[in-house]
């Protein structure tokens, strides 16, 4: 279960916050290149990192979602003249090829996306793709093909598909900020609103939060009023349990991105596995220090330097 929030600041810069829950622990590191900063996640043995948000230099943000009941949907074979790729890849491919939801729209038709298969489970996602001029689709498979949906809501959440879940927001247009006249409660607008854990329930209530959130001032503003509303959407250990297999489902990160400046700002809690339990922790994301950015700098020019010697002999 993943939530997700994408909004403008009174100064012109947008924001993407998104929540990461799931029954199964990952291990979370943070992701930096030259051209992409985000968050990738890899499985108990495993060895391959998969990215599941980030944004590139152009201000490009794609965020991959959980997209349970819909393995059907995708290609089982690869496709001559088509650009195949399988859903694990998919997060980073866009980052690195295209730099607006413009090209994300162009590319889209020669794609066959297949499931990535791991551990016997097939991972079926669908996307949500914004850039720093405030455009913001949904990308999901049906029929084995790409669809893309205008997302004007600015919200995302699992299953079911897109056209569904506003399907269903709909039925909470009378959801207000206003109290009701004489009621004996604060928040009696809203009352109706959905609070429970399922994905249908969370795309209303994010949108509703995000709907009626004040508009921050700046970026570093944004960032925080975005994680504040995100922890509306926290999984607390035991709420949500897998009966058959006894999976627990939690928050394992929390994270905000400016699209316009490339900051990242990860919420200081969430859930990691020790000893086959979870466990609360101020960190759960591995974090890449300076140090290790300015190596990764020095590696890429000492390449360039190699090349640049070569082509002069």
């Amino acid at each position: 279960m993943c939530t997700g929030i994408f909004a403008v600041t009174k100064d012109n810069k947008y924001i993407f916050g998104r929540t990461l829950e799931f029954g199964i622990p990952l291990t979370w590191k943070q992701f930096r290149s030259l051209k992409i900063k985000g968050t990738i996640g890899m499985f108990k043995g495993i060895n391959k990192w998969y990215m599941t948000d980030g944004v590139n230099t152009n201000g490009l943000f794609v965020g991959t979602f959980y997209f349970p009941h819909y393995n059907e949907e995708y290609s089982k074979n690869k496709i001559p003249d088509k650009i195949n790729i399988e859903t694990g890849e998919v997060n980073s491919f866009l980052l690195k090829h295209c730099t607006s939801v413009d090209d994300v729209i162009k590319l889209a038709s020669k794609l066959n996306i297949l499931e990535t298969i791991l551990h016997n489970i097939a991972c079926s996602f669908h996307w949500i793709i914004c850039d720093k001029t405030g455009r913001c689709i949904v990308m999901e498979v049906s029929k084995q093909k790409v669809m893309i949906y205008d997302n004007p809501y600015n919200v995302l959440t699992n299953s079911p598909s897109f056209d569904k879940q506003v399907s269903n927001l709909k039925k909470y247009h009378f959801l207000s900020k206003y109290n009701k006249l004489n009621s004996t409660s604060q928040g009696s607008g809203a009352l109706g609103m959905p609070g429970d854990s399922t994905s249908p329930s969370r795309f209303v209530r994010s949108h509703f939060y995000r709907k009626n959130m004040p508009l921050p001032k700046n970026s570093k503003i944004g960032i925080e009023s975005i994680l504040r509303i995100l922890h509306n959407f926290d999984i607390p250990l035991g709420s949500v349990e897998d009966k058959k297999t006894k999976e627990l489902e939690v928050t394992e990160y929390t994270v905000a991105y400016c699209l316009n400046n490339q900051c990242v700002r990860y919420a200081p809690y969430g859930y990691i596995e020790k000893n086959k339990k979870w466990i609360q922790t101020n960190q759960p994301v591995m974090m890449i220090h300076n140090n290790e950015i300015s190596n990764v700098i020095l590696g890429c020019m000492l390449i360039f330097g190699c090349i640049l010697y070569k082509s002069t002999k």
